[in-house]
C-alpha cells in the first residue's frame, strides 16, 4: 500500500478538518482568557463595592453619633431652659446650638452628596465596562459569533 498522494482530496479534508479543529481550539482558549478576565473584573468590583458600602456605613454611624449628641445637647438645653429661663447666657447657648445643628446638617447633606456622587461614578464606570465586554457564543462544528453584550439599564436614582 502506498503513501496517499499529496493531492489527495481525503488528505486535504483531512488538513482542512485539523485546521478547523484549531481553530475552534483558539476561539475556546479565548472564551476561557475572556471569563477569567470578567470574573476578575466582576470581583475587583465586588469589592469597591464592599468598600464603598463599608465607607457610607461609617458615615452613617458618625451621621448616627452626631444625631445623638445633638439630641443630647438640645436635651441638656431644654433642662437649662426649664431651670433658668431668665439667664442670659442661654440665650447664647441656644444659638451657638443652634449654628452647631446648622453645620451638622450641612455637614450630613455634603457626605450624602458626596457618597451619591460616587456611587454613580462607579455605576457608570461598571455599565460602561460591561458595555465593552463581547458575548462569544462558539458552536461545535465551526460556527463562531460574536455579539454585544447585555447591559442593564442604569438607574436614574
Amino acid at each position: 500500500m502506498s503513501a496517499p498522494a499529496h493531492g489527495d482530496p481525503v488528505v486535504k479534508q483531512a488538513g482542512d478538518l485539523i485546521s478547523q479543529l484549531y481553530d475552534v481550539q483558539q476561539h475556546a482558549q479565548n472564551v476561557a482568557d475572556l471569563r477569567s478576565e470578567l470574573e476578575a473584573q466582576q470581583h475587583r468590583q465586588k469589592e469597591q463595592d464592599f468598600g464603598h458600602r463599608m465607607k457610607l456605613r461609617e458615615i452613617e454611624h458618625a451621621t448616627g453619633l452626631l444625631r445623638t449628641q445633638h439630641e443630647q445637647e438640645l436635651a441638656n438645653v431644654q433642662r437649662e431652659r426649664e431651670h433658668d429661663a431668665r439667664s442670659a447666657g442661654l440665650t447664647a447657648r441656644e444659638s451657638a446650638l443652634a449654628e452647631a445643628t446648622r453645620a451638622v446638617k450641612a455637614e450630613m447633606e455634603s457626605h450624602r452628596a458626596d457618597m451619591a456622587h460616587e456611587v454613580a461614578r462607579i455605576e457608570r464606570i461598571l455599565h460602561s465596562i460591561l458595555e465593552r465586554l463581547p458575548v462569544i457564543e462558539v458552536e461545535l462544528g465551526g460556527k463562531t459569533r460574536t455579539r454585544k453584550a447585555k447591559v442593564l439599564p442604569e438607574d436614574s436614582d
